[in-house]
């Protein structure tokens, strides 16, 4: 990867980025059953395309030391609205087996038939500056806890 980080000119948070995906990416291929993209500088990794265009994500929002898990609905499959209401129908039960209340975002239609806002369930793990990459297990392991559970 270093040619890679060399040839792109990225910046710290960048570098530092790619590193944690390239170890989150190593930890679910051998310890999941999640099949995770390539790892990029990108703040986004998704972990895993569940069909119906349904895809479990995580993102690391550095400048608020914020890692973010999410099933995703996207908005342009046809039954994404239906997906979302009925997990949401077993929300008490979902959240007790996350241990956690996430965020419950429903799919919203765009104005005059355009893309509207993508149905989620958002978990949020505050407190996780990226910087300090001795906590960088912990980190893991906890977006593997919380995508395999959702």
């Amino acid at each position: 990867m270093t040619n890679l980080i060399e040839r792109k000119g990225l910046s710290e948070t960048q570098k530092m980025r790619l590193h944690f995906w390239e170890e989150l990416h190593e930890d679910l291929s051998l310890n999941s059953t999640l099949r995770p993209q390539k790892p990029s500088h990108a703040v986004h990794m998704d972990c895993a395309q569940l069909g119906g265009g349904i895809r479990l994500s995580t993102f690391i929002k550095a400048r608020e030391e914020q890692i973010v898990v999410n099933l995703i609905f996207n908005h342009n499959t046809k039954n994404h609205t239906d997906y979302f209401d009925a997990l949401e129908s077993q929300k008490e039960d979902i959240e007790k087996a996350l241990g956690d209340s996430p965020d419950w975002i429903p799919p919203l239609p765009g104005p005059q038939g355009r893309l509207g806002q993508q149905g989620r369930i958002r978990l949020d793990r505050s407190s996780s500056p990226l910087a300090e990459t001795s906590r960088w297990p912990d980190y893991r392991e906890w977006i593997k806890e919380q995508l395999e559970t959702l």
